[in-house]
This record gives C-alpha cells, sequence and structure tokens, in this order.
C-alpha cells in the first residue's frame, strides 16, 4: 500500500532516461527497444545463503506482482547476483552500491545480473528492479521495458533517515514495521527512534521495570521481545535502528518510576512537563543511568546511541534549592556548567563502560551552549539552521541535518510558506544538506540528511498518512 512513498531524502547525480524510479540512480541507460511480458512464476531469483537476501527475493517477488497478471507469452527470466560479502552487519558506512544488468537475448530466456558489495545494496537493486516492471490495468498483464539496459548506483550519504516519535503517542509496532516498509521502497537506511520523553517512557527495562509506570499505560510499552523483532525486521529491509534516550531534559516521565532521579522546576515552570530535567544532585543519577544505558546498548544493535541533550531548562537547576546548594559543594555557578558536569560523565563515564560499545550522538543544543566536548566522534543532529551545521563540521565533529526537514510542520522552511500544507514538499526539495562554503574535508563531515516526524500532535493514523502525503519529502539524501 504505501509502496513508492516517502520518495525522498535520496537525491543523486542522474544521466540517462528517465522511468520514473525513486530515487534516481546514479548512472541509468535504457535505451534498448525490447519489451517483454513477466509473471511472477516466469522470474526466478537464485539463492544466495545469505537469509537477508534470499528472504528479500522471496519478498520482492510478491512486490513485482502485486495483481493477478496474464500467463501468456511470459518470457523466461533468471535473477543473479554477483556479491563480494554476504555479512548481514549492518552498520553506519556499510556499503550500499549496486548495478542491474539485462543483456538482450535471441530467445525467450533472459538474464538479470545483479552486483552488490553487499546484501544490503542488493535490496536496493531489487527495489529498483522492482519499479522496471509495468503492470497494464487494460490488459492484467507486466512487462518490462528498454532492453538490454543497466544501472548503476550509490548512495550520496551514508546517513538517510527518519525520525519517528512514540513518547508523545505510543505507536504499535505493527506500525512502525508499516513506516520501515516504506523507507525500504526509496532506500532510507536508518530509522531514528525517539523512545522516551517528557510525555512517556515506553520502553521496559529488565534492570528498572518500574520505569515503564511512565508509560501511558501497561500495553503502551516495548518489551526487548518486541524491539529485537523490530530490529531483525529492519535489518531484513537494510534499515538500522537508532535508539534515543533524551537526557537530561525531556525527563519528566523518569518521576514515575523514581520520583528522585528529577528536578521540581520552581514556579510555573513545573506546568510544562517537557521544562523538567533529571536531578544532578542525586547521587544514585549516574549509577542508574550507568546500568539502564548499558542494557540499551545491548538491546540494539547499532553502533551508535543518541542521547538528546536538546532544551534544557537551565532555571530548573538553578532555582532549585537542593541542586543550588549542590552546586555550592561542587564549586558550581551556573547552568552551563552543570551541562558540562553532567555530559562529561555520561561521555566520558559511563559511555566507555556500555555493555556494548557505542558512539554518542546528541542534539546540536549542548554545542550551541558551549559545552565542550573531548571525544570529537560525539556526532551532533542539526535542527535549528544550516549554519549550525557549518559551526558543528568546522569544528571536528560529524554531523547529520535534520534542519528544515521536519514533517510535522506545516512551514518547515520560515522563507517560504505555502498556501496549502501539501505544497510543503517543495521546501523539502529544495532544502540542500550541504552548505556552499565547505572544504571538502568539512563537507565529508556531514553524514547525511534526516526527515522528523515529531509526535506531539502527530499519532498512528497521521503518521502514516503524513509519511504518504509528502510523496517527494526532501530528494536530498542519497
Amino acid at each position: 500500500i504505501m509502496k513508492g512513498v516517502l520518495c525522498a531524502l535520496l537525491v543523486v547525480a542522474f544521466c540517462g532516461v528517465s522511468l520514473g524510479i525513486w530515487p534516481q540512480p546514479h548512472t541509468v541507460n535504457m535505451n534498448g527497444q525490447k519489451t517483454i511480458a513477466v509473471g511472477k512464476n516466469s522470474i526466478n531469483i537464485a539463492a544466495t545463503g545469505s537469509k537477508i537476501l534470499d528472504a528479500g527475493g522471496e519478498r520482492y517477488k510478491n512486490l513485482f506482482f502485486p495483481f493477478p497478471g496474464s500467463t501468456s507469452n511470459l518470457a523466461q527470466v533468471s535473477i543473479t547476483y554477483r556479491i563480494t560479502s554476504l555479512s548481514e552487519n549492518l552498520q553506519l558506512f556499510t556499503p550500499e552500491d549496486y548495478s542491474i544488468n539485462m543483456p538482450d537475448s535471441n530467445g525467450n530466456q533472459y538474464n538479470i545480473v545483479i552486483t552488490a558489495s553487499t546484501v544490503f545494496g542488493a535490496l536496493h537493486a531489487l527495489e529498483t528492479l522492482s519499479q522496471l516492471i509495468i503492470y497494464n490495468d487494460t490488459t492484467s498483464s507486466y512487462t518490462i521495458s528498454n532492453i538490454p539496459f543497466s544501472i548503476t548506483d550509490q548512495p550520496r550519504f551514508a546517513w538517510r533517515g527518519l525520525l519517528i516519535d512514540s513518547s508523545r503517542h505510543y505507536l504499535p509496532i505493527s506500525s512502525i514495521k508499516r513506516v520501515i516498509d516504506a523507507m525500504s521502497y526509496s532506500k532510507f537506511n536508518t530509522l531514528h527512534w525517539h523512545l522516551i520523553d517528557a510525555q512517556s517512557f515506553p520502553i521496559l527495562s529488565t534492570s528498572y521495570p518500574q520505569l515503564a509506570k511512565g508509560a501511558f499505560s501497561p500495553r503502551a510499552v516495548y518489551n526487548s521481545t518486541s524491539v529485537k523483532d523490530l530490529i531483525s525486521y529492519a535489518q531484513y529491509r537494510g534499515i538500522r535502528i537508532v535508539p534515543e534516550f533524551d537526557i537530561p531534559g525531556h525527563a519528566a516521565s523518569w518521576h514515575a518510576g523514581f520520583p528522585d532521579l528529577v528536578t521540581q522546576c520552581p514556579g510555573n515552570l513545573e506546568r510544562n512537563i517537557n521544562n523538567i530535567p533529571l536531578n544532578v544532585a542525586n547521587p544514585q543519577l549516574f549509577n542508574i543511568l550507568q546500568t539502564f544505558l548499558s542494557e540499551m546498548s545491548t538491546l540494539f544493535t547499532d553502533q551508535i546511541l543518541h542521547v538528546g541533550g536538546d532544551e534544557i531548562v537551565d532555571y530548573c537547576w538553578t532555582q532549585n534549592p537542593q541542586i543550588q546548594a549542590w552546586m555550592r559543594l561542587n564549586h558550581i555557578s551556573n547552568g552551563l556548567q552543570i551541562k558540562q558536569y553532567f555530559e562529561n560523565n555520561l561521555l566520558n563515564n559511563i559511555f566507555p563502560k556500555l555493555s556494548s560499545p557505542k558512539t554518542p550522538m546528541v542534539w546540536e543544543d549542548l554545542f550551541d551552549a558551549g559545552v565542550g566536548f573531548s571525544n570529537a566522534s560525539v556526532i551532533q543532529e542539526v535542527w535549528s539552521h544550516p549554519t549550525q551545521l557549518i559551526k558543528i563540521v568546522q569544528a571536528g565533529f560529524h554531523a547529520v541535518m535534520a534542519a528544515g526537514f521536519y514533517l510535522d510542520q506545516q512551514i518547515p522552511n520560515p522563507s517560504k510558506t505555502w498556501y496549502e500544507w501539501v505544497d510543503t514538499w517543495k521546501n523539502f526539495y529544495e532544502n540542500e544538506i550541504v552548505p556552499a562554503g565547505l572544504s571538502v574535508a568539512e563537507q565529508q563531515r556531514i553524514l547525511g540528511g534526516e526527515a522528523a516526524m515529531w509526535g506531539e500532535n502527530v499519532g498512528v493514523l497521521i503518521t502514516a498518512a503524513g509519511l504518504q502525503g509528502e510523496q517527494p519529502l526532501v530528494n536530498g539524501i542519497m
């Protein structure tokens, strides 16, 4: 149903004839004149020994032919692979290149050869091939045209992401799987899963099960079995899952499990739960974070762990009597120093001791506030403006660009406002990931881009409808 949606975040250089392939491949040579009829039983996909790729072949055989078709005068087509590595370990920088070559034939037997460095590139090739098998509603027939042809493709960026937010509105696993399917159709490779925030704590920890009291209900939680199932489902479609546990701000949902672990904000600030941060004066804070994040580092298999760091309200700390006393004891005088203290403990003490090694990722807010990072490997995600992306990569950090790609906003780019929200695809399409004026080395620090479907006003149905409605989305990240 969602085939062909999310067709963006993937712009590439293109030469050749345009046949509506999304995203446009790097090079296309489709000047052949022959058209053949094909059907589900006339295409044979070779086995490779890779569970992921062989399952992908079976899945795409059904996607090739979604409707009953004619069985008359069908050509016999064999799809074979030339894969450099059958490794099924999917991480950032895993090669995803592929080529498709379909030579002519004097008879009724045809061969399609898919060449790729990895099984994940081969999955992208199957997706491209699915878009070349055309259904004719009048004749109920499927055809492949422009034979002979060849296609080569490779990503422009290693990070082609989509953020979903299950902390503001709980998203059932079945709904997230539909999103993952849609992402694979447009060759996205990263699902940024914003799991916890002020509104809810839907992840079930075996170390601290009481934290799930912060979920919307006992049924609105993700246990380790469902998370592992989702990670596997995504991996079989070439999608990495990067979890985000947003700390130290946006921490109100921790209160249900550990009331003393959050800060009591003074005055009217308490009314907005988004203002409430973790309590840095609690001596158990970092022990709990160490245990919790270690558990999550084992559960989630991706090498990157996102730990938020955005929108911290200093006033909640600096005007809280308990924390004021703690500040005097530790010779800390302002909110920036508290942020620095927290991040030093998180990045320099907790991360090196995680059960499974991880590369930390944070939102740009810490960098913007002046927090120093002793580890240059910390990935920064930019949400405010491309000028911040420039500052971050010039400072030596790798970065992901989310600015201008907020799918929940009616005006994602303030410089251009459209009469109807459905025209916001133009903002996304024109939002270039790499700003002008950067050196080659600085450009290489830009890992890619990410569309964000924040969940404050977006539930299951709107998430699905919004992702379908923004068909071109951002057309900039392949």
